[in-house]
């Protein structure tokens, strides 16, 4: 299906990007469910790299946004400009000559090609496949929703899919039997969903059909009339079905598609390239694990620098640091949390045992080397099946076991109380007053990662608006607030990474421009977590030096933030 064949291309796609040559199935519409598979397309193996990224950074602001609760309209808004640059997809227009209508195709062709490139690279374990459905599915909704009535219907007449499957009609008779009901559901709609006054509802509105268990969402929330099995909603909310229909095809298709990578004998060529696509995403812990400076030499922080680095640890982890270094033991879910954190931060497996035989400072080294030395080697693949472990992530921690006494694992903003938190936040991050309210009423409705996300923000604004500038999202978060402009926080290594850099710099051979405007989600693995040239291959860390609120640099700096770390010894799960 892919040839390496750099004489393929006759012509560039949009925005000289790569293109492929236009032959073979036609696009009639910007609506797509991908269940044709691509047949003689050819391009070069750089092209089908570049077609992959751009469809992964399309898909990471639609993932940004989704984190931070934006709605349809506000998601539009946000996401149209990284559209525009990546992967448009122009309205047709019928009187275009033919040109242009060629340009229609080459863009519809490349939004087809670039599904099923990430569609190969995200098959592989369940993790990936549950990412890419998700964002998928939201970039469908999306364009749905900017289509025409008429487009739509046209698109699933011809889809080639059972057309029940999108729902039936309710019959004139189903419709009378039931009309009170339906005027009374349509009447509970929020009010720029109903119909002027004078007009009855019911009578204005087409209503489809489905078996109820085909769209949960609306039976839970009272948005449909569940009869004999059947859940009769109006045509406004026959999204749901269509998207219920996407999903389980594409997760389908998945499916099929880890079972037959394999077999494609692509290990030398191919293969590579879809790893590196798939891996970067930051909801992937691994992406952490490899830290490298500009030359390639692996860039390590010492067992006395963790102490310094932790004002740039995320709540979670700077719990976990407090506890440990005021009660000088952590149990096994902290330990494990804590430990692999520390791993991906460049703490290696020698400087991780004389950090964690110092922090048990209550045991002998007998002890230490009976009860935990092997544990700590076991996480590094050095002991057992030496499976080298990855760091958790933020979804990890906020589904994981929650903690029970003595214990002080899990994510602050699920597990803490809010009086807890809120001393948290003001001890350790110094945010107070209507800051502090803002990130504490995100907490409070659930939306854990969107909090801590809230809290880089406000805690580090010249940092957020500087890492804005060089990000190829930073530009498209024009219709938010001004110092909401950080990349959403879905992993304990990134607030650091993120915060790390932004006030350390880059490495040594890296610009922030060619370092970050340029990397595709999993942006902040591959920076060494900006830990610079020679101080640090000397074993000494630049966080240790001391200075003030910006640095001679002019670059942020936070000290210990204002942190008593005594000050957290009182948390309550």
């Amino acid at each position: 299906m892919f040839k390496r064949n750099p004489r393929t291309y006759a012509a560039r796609g949009p925005n000289g990007g790569p293109d492929v040559q236009l032959h073979g199935v036609k696009f009639p519409f910007r609506l797509n469910f991908y269940t044709a598979l691509p047949s003689d397309d050819q391009f070069t193996l750089d092209d089908l790299e570049q077609i992959g990224l751009d469809r992964l950074r399309v898909l990471k602001a639609v993932e940004d946004a989704n984190l931070r609760g934006k709605d349809d309209q506000q998601l539009a808004q946000l996401v149209q400009p990284v559209l525009k640059s990546c992967l448009p997809m122009d309205r047709p227009d019928q009187a275009a000559k033919r040109s242009q209508q060629l340009a229609y195709q080459q863009q519809r062709r490349r939004d087809f090609l670039s599904h099923f490139i990430l569609r190969l690279a995200f098959c592989k374990t369940e993790d990936q496949r549950n990412w890419l459905l998700r964002q998928e599915t939201s970039l469908f909704k999306l364009r749905w929703l900017q289509e025409d009535r008429e487009d739509r219907e046209r698109f699933l007449a011809q889809s080639g899919i059972d057309q029940t499957k999108f729902g039936t009609i309710l019959a004139k008779n189903e419709l009378e039997t039931y009309r009170s009901e339906l005027n009374t559901l349509l009447l509970s709609l929020p009010v720029d969903k109903q119909l002027p006054k004078g007009q009855e509802p019911v009578m204005q509105t087409t209503f489809y059909r489905v078996p109820f268990e085909r769209v949960p969402e609306l039976v839970s929330q009272r948005q449909s009339l569940v009869k004999k099995g059947e859940a009769i909603f109006a045509e406004n909310w026959r999204v749901h079905v269509i998207l219920g229909v996407f999903r389980d095809k594409l997760r389908e298709a998945l499916e099929v598609f880890a079972r037959m990578l394999p077999t494609l004998g692509e290990e030398d060529r191919l293969i590579p390239i879809l790893d590196s696509i798939g891996s970067q995403y930051l909801g992937r812990a691994d992406s952490f694990v490899s830290r490298f400076a500009g030359d390639g030499t692996l860039i390590q922080f010492t067992s006395h620098d963790v102490e310094s680095l932790s004002p740039h640890f995320p709540p979670c982890m700077r719990n976990l640091h407090s506890q440990l270094t005021h009660g000088g033991h952590l149990k096994h879910q902290g330990r494990m949390q804590y430990g692999l954190f520390l791993k991906a931060v460049g703490l290696p497996l020698d400087e991780s045992l004389k950090f964690w035989r110092k922090s048990f400072r209550t045991l002998t080294d007998d002890e230490f080397n009976r009860r935990y030395a092997y544990n700590i080697r076991h996480n590094y693949g050095m002991e057992g099946k030496r499976t080298n472990y990855s760091p958790y992530s933020c979804i990890k921690i906020i589904m994981g076991n929650h903690p029970g006494p003595g214990d002080h694992h899990g994510c602050p903003f699920r597990h803490f109380d809010p009086h807890s938190l809120e001393k948290l936040l003001a001890a350790g991050y110094g945010v107070e007053g209507d800051s502090a309210n803002e990130v504490l009423a995100l907490s409070r409705n659930g939306h854990y990662q969107l909090a801590c996300t809230r809290l880089y923000e406000v805690s580090r604004p010249i940092v957020t608006k500087r890492l804005a500038k060089a990000s190829h999202f930073g530009s498209a978060e024009g219709n938010v607030k001004e110092e909401e402009n950080a990349e959403s926080i879905t992993h304990p290594n990134q607030f650091f990474e993120m915060s790390f850099v932004g006030v350390h710099g880059m490495p040594e051979g890296q610009s922030e421009e060619s370092g970050m405007a340029h990397r595709p989600k999993r942006m902040y693995g591959g920076y060494g977590g900006g830990r610079g040239g020679s101080s640090a291959r000397s074993g000494q860390s630049t966080a240790a030096q001391g200075s003030t609120d910006l640095d001679q640099n002019g670059r942020e700096d936070y000290g210990n933030g204002g942190f008593d770390d005594s000050e957290l010894m009182d948390v309550d799960w």
